[in-house]
C-alpha cells in the first residue's frame, strides 16, 4: 500500500480511523459472506441427503427381488462331507443325502522307468498322441535330443488337456499324465498312441469318474464335485464319501432376514432425521418427509402373501415419524409366512403388483435422478446463487480496497502537509528569536 504516516505530525491515530471506516464499509460484504456460508451449508445438506437416499434406493432395489431378500441356511451333521449354500430362491425342506463317490480325473503312469531325467534320448524318438474323451488327438513330437524333463515340458506346453510330471522313487523316474477334467470316462478319459522307438507304455492308475450323490434315494451325477440347483437355489460341493445317508435341512435364515430389515429401518431413520432438521425452511424436504411417511404407513396391496403392511411384520412408525423393528413380531411373521414377508418388498410373483422395494425405488428416483431429480435441481440452483455471490464478493472486495487506499492517501497527504507546516513554523520561530 506504500508508505503511510499514521499520526506522525497530527498525533491522531489515523490508522485506527481508516480501519474503523473500512470495517463499516464492509457491512454489506460480511452479509454476502454470511449468505454464501448459508448457501454452502444448504448445498452440503442436499448432497448428504442425496447420498443417503441413493443408499436407501440401492437397498430397496436389492429387496425388490425375493431371491435377494430371502436368506436360507443349510443344517446337516456331516460337515466334512460337503459344503452347502442356499440362495433366497431356495425352499424349506428336509432331505436324506448320501455322498456315494467324488468326481476325479484320470491318472496314468508310464510302465517304463528312467534312471536319469536329464539324459538326452532316453525315451527314444517318435510321436506321442494324446486323446481326451472324444476330442481330437494331440501329437507330441519327441526327438533323441530331448530329455525326460524336456518331454514333460513339451506335454505341459501343448493343448492336449492333460498335465505331465515326474515321480521319483529314490532310484528311478516314472512319467505321470493326469487329466485336467473330471467326469464320465467317455468325456474325460485319456488314451495314448506311440510311434517310432517310444515305449512309455502308459497304464491307467485312476479312471475318470463323475461325482454321485443320492437325495432321498434318487441318484444324481455331476462331472464335477459341485451340484447346482439339484434343489432349487441350493449348491452342494461334495468333499468326501459317506457310508450312510444323513439329513440335510434347508430353512429360512431368520437372523439374516432381520439384519436386512434392520438395515432398511436404520437407513430410513437417518434420512427422516436429516429431513426433519432442515424441513422447516425447505418445502421440498417437507414434501419428501410427508410422502415417504405416507408410503411407509400405507397398505402395499395384494402382493400374494398374508401381509399387507409393514406394521404386520413388526415394523412400526413412532410419533416422531421414525421406524422401529420388533424382533418378536418379526419372528412370528416369519414363522407364519416367510415368503409373505419378502413379498411385501418384492411384490407378487407375476410382477403385476409392486412391493415396497419398487415403490420406494421409483419414489426416491424422482429426487435423486442425475438428469431431472428434484435434489439435482436444488443443487444446481444453490450452485448458481453461490457463484453469483462469489462474483459480487470479488467486486465488493475490489471496491473496498479502492476505498481504503483512498482514505490512506488522504490521511497520508494530511500528515505530510502538517509536517511541512510545522517545519515552516519552527523555522520562522527560530528566525524571530
Amino acid at each position: 500500500m506504500g508508505i503511510t504516516f499514521s499520526g506522525i505530525s497530527s498525533g491522531i491515530d489515523t490508522g485506527s480511523i481508516v480501519e474503523s471506516f473500512v470495517y463499516s464499509e464492509k457491512a454489506g460484504l460480511r452479509q454476502m459472506e454470511n449468505q454464501k456460508k448459508e448457501y454452502n451449508d444448504q448445498l452440503s445438506g442436499i448432497r448428504t441427503l442425496n447420498s443417503k437416499l441413493q443408499t436407501l434406493q440401492t437397498t430397496m432395489q436389492e429387496m425388490s427381488e425375493i431371491g435377494d431378500f430371502l436368506s436360507y441356511s443349510a443344517v446337516f451333521s456331516e460337515e466334512d462331507a460337503m459344503d452347502v449354500t442356499a440362495t433366497g430362491d431356495a425352499s424349506p425342506g428336509v432331505y436324506d443325502v448320501k455322498v456315494v463317490r467324488l468326481a476325479q480325473a484320470e491318472r496314468d503312469y508310464s510302465t517304463a522307468t528312467f534312471a536319469d531325467k536329464t539324459a538326452l534320448g532316453a525315451a527314444g524318438e517318435g510321436t506321442l498322441s494324446i486323446t481326451v474323451g472324444s476330442g481330437d488327438a494331440v501329437d507330441i513330437e519327441i526327438t533323441d535330443t530331448m530329455s525326460l524333463e524336456d518331454i514333460v515340458n513339451e506335454i505341459n506346453g501343448s493343448d492336449a488337456g492333460v498335465s505331465a510330471s515326474l515321480l521319483f522313487n529314490g532310484s528311478e523316474y516314472t512319467v505321470q499324465i493326469a487329466g485336467k477334467e473330471t467326469g464320465d470316462p467317455l468325456d474325460a478319459g485319456i488314451s495314448f498312441a506311440e510311434s517310432g522307438t517310444l515305449n512309455f507304455g502308459f497304464s491307467e492308475f485312476k479312471s475318470a469318474q463323475s461325482a454321485e450323490i443320492t437325495i432321498d434315494n434318487i441318484t444324481i451325477n455331476s462331472d464335477t464335485n459341485t451340484f447346482e440347483d439339484v434343489l432349487t437355489g441350493v449348491t452342494i460341493n461334495v468333499n468326501e464319501e459317506t457310508e450312510d445317508s444323513f439329513q440335510l435341512k434347508i430353512q429360512p435364515d431368520d437372523d439374516k432376514i432381520e439384519e436386512t430389515l434392520k438395515g432398511f429401518v436404520d437407513s430410513y431413520n437417518e434420512i427422516m432425521a436429516l429431513v426433519k432438521k432442515d424441513s422447516s425452511s425447505n418445502s421440498t424436504l417437507r414434501s419428501l418427509q410427508m410422502q415417504m411417511g405416507m408410503t411407509i404407513a400405507s397398505e402395499i396391496g395384494d402382493v400374494g402373501g398374508v401381509f399387507k403392511a409393514l406394521s404386520q411384520i413388526g415394523i412400526k412408525t413412532g410419533s416422531d415419524g421414525s421406524l422401529s423393528l420388533d424382533s418378536d413380531d418379526l419372528e412370528e411373521a416369519l414363522a407364519r409366512d416367510t415368503r409373505g414377508v419378502a413379498q411385501l418388498f418384492a411384490g407378487n410373483d407375476d410382477g403385476s403388483v409392486n412391493g415396497l422395494g419398487d415403490i420406494l425405488d421409483e419414489f426416491i428416483d424422482r429426487y435423486v435422478s442425475s438428469v431431472d431429480g428434484v435434489l439435482k435441481a436444488q443443487e444446481s440452483g444453490l450452485q448458481k446463487m453461490i457463484s453469483n455471490l462469489e462474483n459480487s464478493i470479488l467486486q465488493e472486495e475490489g471496491r473496498i480496497d479502492g476505498y481504503e487506499q483512498g482514505l490512506v492517501a488522504k490521511f497520508t497527504a494530511m500528515e505530510i502537509s502538517m509536517n511541512q507546516l510545522q517545519s515552516q513554523m519552527s523555522y520562522m520561530s527560530s528566525m524571530m528569536f
